[in-house]
């Protein structure tokens, strides 16, 4: 409900259930609360709403407040959308205690997805307390970044360096991704169509430095809620360079961190970057800084290497051709399970087969003549 003005005086909020609801929105002037309390209610989207538009100048005013043991699923106070068009709000908390609050989700008092509208709320706390407020991310406020931070003014500022010593409980949403190794003066070197064992991995973090990590067990987690990735081999000199990546080049991040390893790289000689992109944010927000990447170099083809489009893609790949079971008798192996053996007497698969001999008709007629004269010679 959109309303002008309210005005709350020693009055009681408890036990309010607001399932898939917004909380209260002053669309112009003045919210103003006094020795009043909210307890032990669920807010799903904060006991005070922004919505996306909302063009005129509210103040918020709330003097000798208890914000006790209520919950919600982003920001258990107040919720702020993706502002389009907002003036400056003020609120002002003086003696304002928030305890045992909890966001099912991020942001346990105050949460802010505000990322297009640049100036955010001033937000004064004077003999104000917080105690036990939890949440997923953010055990006080998540924000989007902080850009688009709120503009806090504390009347102790030994509070809010208290505050600040727990990494969760200011946190924004991941802004950039960085590699759990510093992999900027390195490459990779390789052969078309090697095959890549060496693990990579990187993570998320926010404005403040803070490290994410994702659920170690996905088996019962909501798709939308699951972080993917792709990989992308791009030719530095030409982009549109053919390139072909086997294994998993797609996937999703769990535990700590985004990891892929055991891929084959296919492409002409050349300079090329292997590109990490997160192409669903799961229930983050979406980030720009989204991509890393590693610098990879295919080499021409040794001349004791096989180059061929083994894989059937147009793209030739090299590599030493491999035999199981191995070549025997001095056969030589040629390609991959393809045995030589016209340089040994044997044949088959792996060369393991003796040769038939095969008598010319000529040499084995003059045989038979020359045997039946031999024959009649000696019964003379």
């Amino acid at each position: 409900m959109i309303i002008a003005s309210l005005y709350f005086y020693e009055c009681t909020i408890s036990n309010i259930y607001q399932d898939g609801g917004k909380g209260g929105v002053v669309n112009d002037g003045y919210f103003y609360m006094k020795q009043s309390s909210i307890t032990n209610s669920y807010f799903e989207y904060g006991f005070i709403y922004y919505p996306k538009l909302l063009e005129n100048n509210v103040e918020y005013e709330f003097n000798s407040i208890t914000f006790a043991n209520n919950t919600s699923y982003r920001g258990t106070f107040m919720h702020i959308t993706n502002i389009e068009k907002a003036n400056l709000s003020t609120f002002s908390f003086k003696n304002v205690k928030f305890i045992n609050n909890t966001a099912t989700n991020f942001g346990g008092v105050l949460y802010s997805d505000v990322r297009k509208y640049g100036g955010l709320s001033l937000i004064n706390f004077s003999s104000s307390s917080f105690k036990n407020n939890t949440a997923v991310l953010g055990n006080i406020s998540y924000i989007y970044d902080n850009d688009h931070n709120f503009s806090y003014r504390f009347s102790n500022k030994n509070i809010y360096d208290t505050l600040l010593e727990d990494p969760n409980n200011f946190v924004t949403n991941p802004t950039h991704l960085e590699f759990d190794k510093d992999y900027s003066t390195s490459f990779i070197e390789i052969n078309s169509g090697d095959l890549i064992e060496t693990e990579y991995s990187c993570s998320f973090y926010d404005d403040f430095g803070n490290k994410f990590k994702f659920d170690s067990d996905i088996s019962n987690s909501n798709l939308k809620n699951i972080v993917f990735y792709e990989l992308s081999l791009i030719g530095v000199n030409d982009e549109t360079s053919p390139t072909k990546i086997f294994g998993n080049y797609r996937g999703f991040c769990m535990n700590s961190s985004c990891s892929f390893k055991n891929i084959r790289l296919i492409g002409n000689p050349g300079d090329y970057i292997l590109k990490f992109k997160i192409i669903a944010f799961g229930y983050f927000s979406e980030f720009a800084d989204n991509e890393l990447s590693i610098n990879v170099k295919i080499l021409d083809c040794p001349k004791s290497f096989i180059l061929q489009d083994k894989y059937k893609i147009n793209i030739k790949a090299c590599y030493i051709p491999k035999c199981d079971p191995d070549c025997t008798n001095n056969g030589v192996c040629v390609n991959d399970n393809v045995c030589d053996c016209s340089k040994s007497l044997f044949i088959g698969s792996t060369c393991n087969e003796k040769k038939q001999l095969i008598i010319n008709p000529y040499i084995e007629r003059t045989y038979k003549i020359l045997s039946y004269f031999a024959y009649l010679l000696s019964s003379s």
